[in-house]
């Protein structure tokens, strides 16, 4: 706090002198009749001292309504001081060149603000990076192919909220966030690229693979390379549409292999969405459930999902324990309602029909569970005890499997997920072979980047940059890119603009106004609890 007239409290002085006064206890003089009775040479009474009394409570509140007055002549100021901690936020999504960026920023605070503390904020999110300061763990940081906006327009906000100093963001997107004390970074070479859009792979009647580019950039040809299994199929200088325009290329392929890969080569500012994979593997199903499934079982689809990826030709799969509404246009699992106890599992027979399901421990599991009568006709029964149908399946309309048990330790056990990956596997066909390959988004950390070879990631960055995915069973997954159509980023002196708002005044408030006011309530509570005094 400071002051704007601090003369005016010298008055304090003679305030505190009166204060001294009144609290010390001065007698009150008063003319008493006397009468002369005692004997002269009788011991004089001690006179009595003075002490420090407690005042009335109206004397008290002028008291204080004096004091707050001197301070509101005063002209009292409250001094807001800026903080010394800069928020950084670091764009890593599809064409950002937060590197370049955050050297400029580092030459700008160097000038500027030289004590600054650095609070980095990294989208998306990363569980570590490499780098003792700020600068060193921006430039080891690897750049996605993430469309990130909405996460970096709520981090903006967050970090405005939280702080009055300036928010920084390295950045070439354009975010719908208005604030002055906002400062957005970008690269100073205007973006330009030629990126594969799109890289689909047929097997029948002749393998052929098709690449769509589409070209942000004055460039009229590049380097087409299409590679099948590691082994160069094409190589070829194709002429590339108009800027901001799409082609396709077709490029047919002798065989039918495992991995097909393009690659497109040119000058251009961005390179992550230079290569493209498809996989040749099971076309994986997408799961539809009911909203009432057991919780159990929703993490058991989910866990499949995360495991085995389906793709935009994969065949939906449904799970249902209404046995009234049944879909009937795609395959379907469904879960019939227990109403008999079971006593005794034997006779156990087990079918083969259904791949893997003989590696579930029934003899286990299926003691004291609870089962539903036998659908009827068309059904063929897998799993059979005592009589009672366990499992059952049948070919039309189209696939569907019945399942006619509940048991309470099943859900408990790693049978759980032996059994329910067999019966989605079977439903969705797992099996037919297609050339595959998925948008952007998280892998779980059982997922490992096999190409590019030469990049290592964190299991956080896993399935954010395009490449060839290798699980822990040997599954391959192919992540590519898509090319969003490029905006050109704001245009302004950021350096410039974060000066000028280090440089601002610290702020200050004027509390006269509130102080003088409560001087004028204390008077207002003086005059009502004053109680005149009664004469005789």
């Amino acid at each position: 706090m400071n002051f704007t007239s601090p003369t005016w409290l010298i008055t304090l002085a003679p305030w505190a002198a009166l204060l001294a006064w009144l609290l010390s206890g001065r007698l009150e003089k008063s003319p008493v009749p006397f009468l002369h009775l005692w004997p002269s040479h009788n011991p004089q009474l001690p006179k009595p001292k003075r002490a420090w009394q407690k005042p009335p409570r109206w004397l008290m509140a002028i008291l204080a309504a004096m004091l707050f007055a001197i301070f509101a002549a005063a002209g009292p100021r409250l001094t807001h001081r800026k903080s010394s901690t800069v928020t950084v936020i670091v764009d890593r999504g599809f064409g950002s060149r937060f590197a370049e960026s955050a050297k400029n920023l580092d030459t700008s605070l160097r000038q500027n603000f030289p004590n600054a503390n650095i609070d980095l904020r990294i989208i998306p999110r990363i569980n570590s990076a490499i780098g003792h300061d700020w600068l060193s763990r921006i430039s080891s940081l690897q750049p996605t192919a993430t469309d990130d906006i909405d996460d970096l327009t709520l981090a903006c906000r967050q970090a405005l909220r939280e702080s009055d100093a300036p928010v920084i963001l390295l950045s070439d997107q354009t975010i719908q966030v208005t604030d002055p004390r906002l400062v957005q970074f970008t690269s100073s070479v205007p973006i330009t690229n030629v990126g594969i859009d799109l890289l689909s792979v047929r097997a029948k009647p002749q393998t052929q693979a098709m690449i769509r580019l589409l070209n942000q950039s004055d460039q009229t040809s590049a380097e087409l390379i299409v590679r099948a299994d590691g082994t160069l199929v094409q190589s070829r200088r194709i002429a590339l549409p108009p800027s901001g325009a799409k082609q396709n290329y077709f490029v047919d392929l002798s065989s039918t292999p495992a991995v097909v890969e393009a690659e497109v080569q040119c000058h251009d500012s961005i390179k992550i969405n230079h290569r493209a994979w498809a996989v040749r593997n099971a076309a994986w199903p997408i799961i539809d459930s009911d909203n009432y499934m057991p919780p159990e079982l929703t993490r058991m689809i989910e866990v499949y999902g995360r495991h085995r990826i389906p793709s935009e030709s994969s065949r939906h799969i449904a799970i249902t324990n209404d046995s009234i509404s049944i879909p009937t246009n795609i395959p379907v699992a469904i879960l019939a309602h227990g109403t008999t106890r079971l006593s005794t599992i034997q006779p156990l027979i087990i079918r083969d029909d259904l791949p893997n399901i003989q590696f579930v421990d029934w003899p286990t599991i299926l003691p004291g569970a609870n089962v539903s009568p036998f659908p009827g006709k068309g059904w063929r029964p897998i799993v059979t005890a005592n009589g009672s149908v366990i499992v059952a399946i049948r070919d039309s309309p189209p696939r569907q499997a019945w399942i006619g048990f509940q048991a309470d330790d099943f859900a408990h056990r790693p049978d759980f997920v032996i059994f329910w990956t067999a019966i989605f596997d079977w439903l969705g066909g797992a099996g037919a072979p297609d050339y595959t390959s998925q948008k952007i988004g998280p892998l779980t950390a059982n997922w490992h980047l096999q190409d590019p070879a030469d990049i290592s990631l964190s299991a956080s960055d896993n399935g954010l940059i395009p490449g060839l995915y290798k699980s822990a069973s040997g599954a391959l997954v192919a992540i590519n890119a898509s090319t969003p159509q490029i905006s050109s980023p704001p245009v302004q002196d950021a350096s410039a603009k974060l000066k000028a708002l280090i440089e601002q005044p610290t702020q200050t408030a004027s509390l006269t106004s509130s102080t003088l006011l409560f001087s004028i309530t204390l008077i207002i509570f003086s005059i009502v609890t004053w109680k005149r005094p009664v004469g005789p």
